[in-house]
């Protein structure tokens, strides 16, 4: 991948490990600015139900995506999604990359470590 043309998205992929339906999701979710129930955005992305839901909490696990709850006056609820806004979101994608090229530089070096200049 460090070869290839990289497109900003492609940075969800690189730290997240995220799958194409989570980004398409995402960048829905983005473009909407404003929330939206998980059957809107299956139908949007014309995929099933718990597609999306499994998609959604990939995306809210590393803090993407915003879950709310509304209440049925009757009783009962249900949840609408949005994206966490695009200041918070790459103040975030910085900070976990910065942890990540630590923690990759630790491994560099125990890898030296290992194996020095023996190999």
């Amino acid at each position: 991948m460090i070869q290839t043309e990289l497109e900003c998205e492609d940075v969800l992929f690189c730290l997240y490990n995220l799958t194409e339906t989570d980004v398409q999701i995402f960048e829905i979710l983005i473009e909407q600015g404003e929330p939206v129930e998980i059957d809107w955005i299956a139908g949007i992305v014309e995929r099933d139900r718990g597609t999306v839901f499994r998609s959604l909490k990939r995306l809210r696990k590393y803090e993407l995506v915003d879950r709310s709850q509304v209440n049925y006056e009757s009783g009962g609820y249900y949840h609408i999604y949005t994206a966490r806004d695009p200041k918070t979101i790459t103040n975030k994608m910085q900070k976990d990359l910065n942890q990540l090229y630590t923690g990759v530089d630790q491994l560099i070096k125990q890898f030296r470590d290992k194996y020095g200049d023996d190999y």
